[in-house]
């Protein structure tokens, strides 16, 4: 006899559709194991975190930028931009296990044009075809206004933004860092405490101050037309 999901043994109204949550649930054991397993990460939350391995990044200490991108399929890749006036075959990037491709720009030869807004984007030959591809992380991107073509932007300002509002740690009983990004997704209509949709005022009123006083520094507020009662 198989084994019944713990949400669906404590919530009788979820039985008649057991076999789509359980089937929803294996698709998550199985993507799980595929990402574990195959060496795509080597935990979950390095595989959440891939963006602060993938993409631009610089290295104050080798004074130079590092640009990575997974391309398992790619039998050529380079990397292309303002920096290198769009020359196609000049930067190329070395291929590293696991289908993680690299390059390495250091400051001596494009300090001053690997600078803050600079578009970039990949030139890779897949299935002996080549194509021009944005990059799967990156920061920024824009579109041109005439060609409507997209590139990734270098995100590299003179002065960094800082998180430095009225929240402080004494305010906070969770004893949170002032610079901490601490997000809480909320819907207006559906996050009163009771039945039927939720107006502004009764959020600003009950909803704001707890919102605070667990410590979050940032509100997400869902699309107002996702709620069930519409």
């Amino acid at each position: 006899m198989e084994k019944t999901l713990p949400i669906i043994e404590n919530d009788a109204w979820l039985r008649p559709v057991a076999h789509q949550i359980e089937r929803r649930h294996q698709d998550y054991v199985n993507t799980k194991n595929w990402l574990l397993q195959q060496g795509v990460a080597p935990s979950l939350y390095t595989y959440a975190n891939a963006h602060l391995y993938f993409g631009l990044h610089y290295h104050k200490e080798e004074k130079a930028w590092y640009f990575r991108d997974w391309l398992p399929h790619a039998q050529e890749v380079y990397l292309i931009g303002d920096f290198n006036h769009w020359e196609m075959c000049k930067n190329p990037l070395k291929r590293l296990e696991n289908g993680i491709w690299e390059i390495v720009l250091s400051d001596k030869e494009y300090k001053d044009t690997l600078c803050h807004l600079s578009r970039y984007k990949l030139y890779i030959k897949a299935n002996n075809t080549w194509q021009q591809r944005m990059p799967a992380y990156t920061f920024f991107t824009t579109q041109d206004p005439q060609s409507k073509d997209f590139s990734a932007l270098l995100w590299n300002p003179s002065k960094v933004f800082s998180w430095n509002g009225e929240y402080t740690k004494k305010n906070s009983k969770y004893n949170n860092s002032q610079q901490e990004l601490l997000i809480y997704e909320a819907h207006i209509g559906m996050a009163q405490d009771k039945l039927g949709v939720g107006t502004y005022e009764e959020f600003t009123k009950n909803i704001l101050p707890n919102i605070k006083a667990l410590g979050y520094t940032a509100i997400q507020l869902m699309g107002i037309a996702e709620h069930p009662y519409y």
